[in-house]
C-alpha cells in the first residue's frame, strides 16, 4: 500500500507539473493564434482598400477619356461609358468610406477626394453641356484651359496620399503578421515538445508501474485516474486492435463516448487516413517500438481534423505484446495557421511587385521571384548588398534620403525613380517603401515595393505627344474650314454684281437696238442671258450650302410626313403637266431642324421629278425601311438612274453624273444634303443601277459611321 501511495503522488507531481505546462502553453498558443488570425484580416482588409482605390482612379480615367472624346468628335456613344463609370466612381468611393472608417487621416482625405472628384464630374458635365450647345470649338476652349487636367492631378495627389498610407499600414501589419506567425509556430512547437516529454515520461513511470499495480489489482483503476486527466486524445488497443481504453480527452476530442468506442477498431472508428501504407507504419512500430507521424481523422459529427499521432508498444514483463499506447493531438488550427502562412509568402513570391526589405543601412535583407523578374538579378546575388547596387551610375540614391525620413518619423510619400537591371537597361520604377518594426516597435528596417511603370511612363508621353498633335490638327481644319467658308461666301457676293451688269445691258441691248441686231447676234445674247441665270442659281447653292455650315440647329419635334407634303404640292405646282405617281408612306415624328429638314426634301424630291423626266409615268416613292433595328428613310425613283462606279462622286460639290444638256442643274444639291444630315448626326448614302431608277438613304441621330456606304452597315436612329 505504501509503494501505491508512493507511485500515486509521483505520477500526480508529474502529471499535476505537465498539466500546468500544458495550460500555460495552450493559453499562449491561443493568444499567439488570435493575434495571428487579427494581423491577417488586417491585412486583407488594406489590400481590399488599395484595390477599391485603384478601381477609383480607374473609373475617373475613364470618366476623362469618354467626355474628351464626346468634346473632341461629338458622338454619343462615348456618354455611355462616361455614365457608366460616374455610376462605378460612385459606389467605389462609398466602399472607400466604410473601408477606412478606423483611420480618420484617411476619412479626412476621403473628403477631399470626394469634393475633387464631383468638381471633376461637374467640369465634365459642363463641357458635355457646351458641346452640345456651342459645338467643338467651345468645347475645346474649354479643355484647353487644363481645368480637367489640373483636377485630374489634384485626384491622384490625393488618391497617392491615401494608397502611400496603406502601403504602409500594409507593411506594418503584414510584418505584425509574420511576426505573430511566427510566434505561434515556435510557442506551439515548444509547448508541443513539452508536454509531449512530460506525458512521455508520465506513460514510461505508467508502463513502469503497471506490472506493480496488477500485482495489487488495480490496474484499470490507476490508468483511468492519470490518463483522463490529459486533454489529449488517449487510447489502447490490443493485438487485435480493439480499443481496451479511451480516455475523456479522446471522448472530448472525437465525440464518441466511452462506451461507444471500447471493443471497436479505432482505424474503422475514426475513418483513419494514413501518410502511408499501414502495413509499413506497423513494420516500423514492430522494429522500433515506436511510430510518430501526422494522421487524418473523422470525429462522430463529420468534422475532420489533423492529429500529430504517437504509437508506443506495450510489453509485458515477459516481453509478450500486450498491447499499443496512442496518443493523438488535435493539430488542426495549427496546420490552418502554417497554410495561411504559406500561402501569404506564396502571394509574396508569386507577385508582379517587386518585394524586398533592407536595413537601415541600405543592404538588402530579402528579394522575392518579382525583383528577380524586375531588376534581373537572382536572390543569391543581392542578399547582403547595398541597395545602391540598383542605382544608375553618377546619381544619387534617393532610397537613403528615404530611409533617413523613416529614421527621422517622417511622412514617406510613393515616389517614382530610374533603376539600373543587371542587363544594364534603365527602367522607370514606382516605389512605396514603409517601416519595418519589431515586437519592441524599434525601426529596424524598411520595406520596399517596386512596379514597372516604363511602359506606362512611354505610353503617357506618347498619348500627351498625340493629344497635341490632334489639338493642333483640329484647330488647323476647323480654320481652313473657317476660311473656305468665309471664301465661299465672299465670292458668291463678289460675283452678284457683275452678274446683275451683264444680265441687265444684254436685255437693254435686246430691247433697244433689236432691230439692228442679225439673228445670229439675237442667239448669242439670249446664250448669254441663260449661263447668266444658270450661274445665278449656282451662286445661290453655294450661298445656301455655306449658310447650312455656319447656322446653328433649330431643334424641334417635327413630323416628317408634313414636310414632304409642302414638298410635293411645291412640285405638282411647279410641274403641271407631268404625269407623276407619288408613293408616300407615313414618316415617323423626329427632333431636327424643319428648316433644313425640308430643305433635304427639296433637293431630293426635286432630283426624283427631274430624273424622271424621260418617263411617261414617273414613279417617286418616299418611306422608311428597318435595318440593323432602326429606321431609315428612302426616297426612290424609275429614273435614269446612275452607275455605282461613280457613287463617291455623288455628294461632291459642282459633281455632275449626266451632261447638262440633259438635266439642269449646279451639282451642289447632293452636296448640301450630305451637309445637313451630318450636321443631325446622320448619315446618307444612294443606290442605284444605269436606266434603272435610283434610291437615296438617310438616317438621323448618333450612332452612325459617316464614311460608310452600304445601307448594310447603317446603324441611324430616326
Amino acid at each position: 500500500m505504501k509503494s501505491k501511495s508512493f507511485l500515486s503522488r509521483k505520477v500526480q507531481v508529474e502529471l499535476g507539473f505537465a498539466i500546468l505546462v500544458l495550460l500555460a502553453m495552450a493559453a499562449i498558443s491561443y493568444r499567439a493564434m488570435v493575434a495571428s488570425t487579427e494581423s491577417d484580416l488586417w491585412v486583407r482588409h488594406t489590400h481590399e482598400t488599395i484595390e477599391k482605390l485603384q478601381d477609383l482612379l480607374l473609373e475617373i480615367e475613364s470618366v476623362e477619356s469618354s467626355y474628351r472624346g464626346f468634346a473632341l468628335t461629338g458622338k454619343e456613344s462615348y456618354l455611355a461609358p462616361y455614365r457608366g463609370s460616374r455610376s462605378g466612381a460612385e459606389r467605389d468611393e462609398a466602399a472607400l468610406r466604410d473601408l477606412t472608417v478606423d483611420n480618420s487621416e484617411q476619412q479626412r482625405r476621403l473628403t477631399v477626394l470626394d469634393k475633387k472628384v464631383a468638381e471633376k464630374i461637374e467640369f465634365a458635365e459642363t463641357v458635355i453641356r457646351v458641346r452640345r450647345g456651342q459645338g467643338f470649338a467651345a468645347a475645346s476652349r474649354l479643355l484647353d484651359q487644363d481645368e480637367g487636367l489640373r483636377l485630374m492631378n489634384e485626384i491622384r495627389a490625393v488618391a497617392a496620399g491615401m494608397d502611400t498610407e496603406e502601403r504602409d499600414l500594409l507593411e506594418v501589419r503584414t510584418s505584425r503578421y509574420q511576426a505573430s506567425a511566427r510566434n505561434s509556430k515556435w510557442v506551439i512547437r515548444l509547448g508541443w515538445l513539452m508536454s509531449l516529454g512530460f506525458l512521455i515520461a508520465a506513460t514510461m513511470i505508467v508502463r513502469h508501474d503497471f506490472t506493480k499495480l496488477r500485482r495489487a489489482g488495480d490496474v484499470t483503476q490507476a490508468q483511468a485516474e492519470l490518463l483522463n486527466l490529459v486533454h489529449d486524445a488517449i487510447l489502447v488497443r490490443n493485438p487485435a486492435d480493439e480499443i481496451t481504453f479511451w480516455n475523456d480527452g479522446a471522448a472530448g476530442t472525437y465525440g464518441w463516448a466511452r462506451e461507444e468506442a471500447l471493443g471497436r477498431d479505432p482505424n474503422a472508428l475514426l475513418h483513419t487516413h494514413f501518410p502511408r501504407p499501414l502495413l509499413e507504419i506497423k513494420a516500423e512500430l514492430a522494429e522500433r517500438g515506436v511510430w510518430e507521424g501526422e494522421l487524418t481523422h473523422v470525429c462522430k459529427s463529420g468534422r475532420q481534423i489533423v492529429v500529430e499521432s504517437r504509437w508506443v508498444l506495450n510489453r509485458d514483463i515477459a516481453g509478450r505484446l500486450t498491447g499499443t499506447l496512442e496518443i493523438n493531438r488535435d493539430i488542426t488550427d495549427r496546420k490552418g495557421v502554417e497554410e495561411t502562412l504559406a500561402r501569404l509568402a506564396a502571394i509574396v513570391e508569386s507577385s508582379n511587385d517587386a518585394i524586398l526589405s533592407e536595413s537601415l543601412d541600405g543592404t538588402i535583407q530579402s528579394w522575392n521571384q518579382g525583383a528577380e523578374r524586375l531588376y534581373g538579378y537572382a536572390a543569391k546575388e543581392t542578399m547582403g548588398q547595398s541597395i545602391a547596387l540598383l542605382a544608375p551610375l553618377g546619381d544619387g540614391d534617393d532610397t537613403r534620403d528615404i530611409l533617413g525620413k523613416i529614421v527621422r518619423g517622417e511622412q514617406v510619400e510613393h515616389y517614382e525613380i530610374q533603376r539600373v537591371r543587371k542587363d544594364g537597361q534603365r527602367i522607370d520604377v514606382s516605389l512605396t517603401i514603409s517601416p519595418i518594426k519589431d515586437s519592441t516597435g524599434t525601426l529596424v528596417g524598411a520595406s520596399t515595393i517596386g512596379r514597372d511603370i516604363t511602359d506606362q511612363k512611354r505610353a503617357e508621353a506618347e498619348v500627351k505627344a498625340l493629344n497635341g498633335t490632334l489639338r493642333e490638327r483640329m484647330a488647323d481644319l476647323e480654320a481652313a474650314n473657317r476660311e473656305l467658308e468665309a471664301f465661299t461666301y465672299s465670292v458668291s457676293h463678289d460675283l452678284r454684281a457683275p452678274l446683275r451688269h451683264v444680265d441687265g445691258f444684254s436685255k437693254l441691248l435686246v430691247e433697244e437696238h433689236q432691230a439692228e441686231l442679225s439673228p445670229g447676234a439675237l442667239e448669242y445674247v439670249a446664250i448669254i442671258r441663260d449661263s447668266v441665270l444658270q450661274m445665278g442659281m449656282l451662286i445661290d447653292d453655294l450661298l445656301n450650302l455655306t449658310r447650312v455650315g455656319r447656322t446653328p440647329l433649330s431643334m424641334q419635334v417635327t413630323g416628317l410626313s408634313s414636310l414632304v407634303e409642302e414638298v410635293r404640292a411645291d412640285l405638282a405646282r411647279a410641274n403641271p403637266d407631268r404625269l407623276i405617281e407619288w408613293k408616300v408612306e407615313t414618316l415617323p415624328f423626329v427632333e431636327c431642324d424643319p428648316a433644313l429638314m425640308k430643305q433635304v426634301f427639296v433637293n431630293l424630291l426635286s432630283n426624283a421629278v427631274k430624273f424622271t423626266r424621260p418617263r411617261k409615268s414617273a414613279v417617286i416613292e418616299v418611306g422608311t425601311v428597318i435595318q440593323d433595328g432602326h429606321p431609315v428613310v428612302f426616297v426612290r425613283d424609275n429614273g435614269v438612274g446612275f452607275s455605282m462606279k461613280y457613287v463617291n462622286k455623288l455628294f461632291g460639290v459642282f459633281q455632275r453624273l449626266h451632261r447638262a444638256e440633259d438635266f439642269e442643274g449646279t451639282g451642289v444639291g447632293l452636296a448640301t444634303v450630305q451637309r445637313i444630315i451630318r450636321k443631325h448626326g446622320g448619315r446618307v448614302w444612294a443606290e442605284a443601277a444605269l436606266d434603272k431608277g435610283a434610291t437615296f438613304y438617310f438616317t438621323l441621330g448618333s450612332g452612325d459611321d459617316p464614311q460608310a456606304e452600304s445601307p448594310t452597315n447603317s446603324g441611324g436612329k430616326i
